[in-house]
């Protein structure tokens, strides 16, 4: 009665077997079919790469081409060329790359508007048309460009507009602030541009252009003690040619000249092209009778600006150096333009004096004091003048013979 119970169980064990085995070789079939998986996985990947590549480029490609075909409609034939260019190489570029690079691009053209010009003037303008239909950066770069570049094409009341914009999407940001207020002074709106930099300065109190553009429309409203104010912090850390010179002038013309002269020399031999920073100088050092640094200074100046006002400063310090004859030859050229001013005609008599051509000078100062009768004030000048006229028609006045000596009595009637 026991062995059907023998042959069930041996039955069972073989199916359990057979059960293994097949489980056993599902596993391994399925382990065959997961390693090939693994072994082509790159490949497929690659293969998924390259196509989702390729359908990038074209995207990109297409919409190169259709703003071409839009700026062809508009009648823009250089815009649609340069966007052809964008079309022929998208299918050499990572589109994700060169989007980061149209960024990249926007900044530096936001960031230096005197860089934009020719063809640069045209790739940033559909750089921009680009970025603003797919909104690549943000919405303040892209108005901060369209800005400059509208300043670039002389449309400054637009670009003045596009600043606005940018300002108010991004207040603090100081790139937008600050054109803004180069841009305002450029159209001599002084005002604005104050109130803008004054602004600036509040979310960046160190920025450096912003003070030296304050410091420079304090001056230009005759406020140097403002201007002082502004540009004084610019002196620690290394300042610049243009802070220095800036801050000389400003102590200059408030007669600290002490102060003023160092400043302006350090500015100068950074930069030797500032015409009134030397002018300043040669005021500065002329104050402080220092003569051949004033010469130098106002030599510089004329040389860089040729003004009146500068050719007469030089020939006023030449005379002073013990150079007449320069000296004559300046104050002449300046008489040429302003015939009427008298300090002018005085310095010339007075370098005709020291060449020795005295009657010349007596002539030049009789002139001279005739025109300032017929004016008020100047009669510190006037006295002056009539003082060398006494002196030099004293010296010219020919001085009567000796009476001739009596004859002796003897002879007087002959023999």
């Amino acid at each position: 009665m026991e062995q059907p119970e023998m042959m069930s169980e041996e039955t069972g064990c073989c199916t359990r077997s057979a059960q293994l085995k097949s489980t056993v070789g599902l596993v391994a079939a399925l382990l065959g079919i997961l390693l090939a998986l693994l072994a082509g996985w790159p490949l497929l990947c690659n293969q998924w790469s390259s196509y989702n590549m390729q359908r990038q480029q074209r995207e990109l490609a297409q919409g190169h081409a259709r703003r071409a075909d839009a700026a062809q409609e508009n009648g823009e034939t250089a815009l649609a060329v340069t966007a052809m260019s964008f079309a022929t190489r998208a299918q050499a570029v990572d589109p994700a790359m060169e989007r980061r690079a149209v960024v990249l691009q926007l900044r530096q053209g936001a960031e230096q508007p005197g860089s934009i010009a020719g063809n640069r003037l045209l790739e940033l303008s559909y750089l921009l048309r680009w970025a603003e239909e797919e909104e690549l950066g943000e919405p303040w770069l892209r108005l901060t460009l369209r800005a400059n570049l509208l300043g670039a094409q002389g449309k400054q009341l637009e670009a003045i507009a596009a600043l606005r914009e940018a300002v108010q999407q991004n207040a603090g940001n100081v790139l937008p602030l600050f054109l803004l207020a180069e841009l305002l002074r450029a159209a001599e709106r002084f005002d604005e541009a104050e109130s803008t930099l004054q602004r600036l300065l509040v979310v960046e109190p160190r920025h450096e252009g912003a003070r030296l553009a304050l410091g420079s429309i304090h001056l230009r409203a005759k406020k140097p003690e403002e201007a002082e104010r502004v540009l004084r912090p610019l002196l620690e850390g290394q300042p610049s040619a243009l802070a220095q010179g800036l801050l000389g002038i400003a102590l200059s013309l408030q007669k600290k000249h002490d102060e003023a002269l160092p400043l302006l020399q350090r500015s100068l031999s950074l930069d030797p092209q500032q015409a009134e920073v030397a002018r300043q100088l040669g005021t500065a050092a002329l104050a402080l009778k220092r003569i051949g640094e004033a010469l130098r200074g106002f030599e510089a100046a004329y040389r860089l600006q040729a003004t009146p006002e500068n050719l007469f400063n030089l020939g006023r310090v030449q005379r002073l150096a013990g150079k007449p004859a320069e000296a004559l030859e300046s104050l002449q050229l300046f008489l040429q333009a302003r015939p009427d001013h008298a300090v002018a005609q005085r310095e010339l008599a007075g370098a005709l004096e020291e060449l020795g051509r005295k009657d010349q000078a007596l002539g030049v100062y009789r002139g001279l004091s005739r025109a300032l009768a017929r004016v008020e004030g100047g009669e510190e000048l006037r006295r002056e003048v009539e003082g060398r006229i006494a002196v030099l028609g004293a010296q010219l006045t020919p001085t009567a013979p000796p009476p001739e000596p009596p004859e002796p009595p003897g002879r007087k009637g002959g023999r």
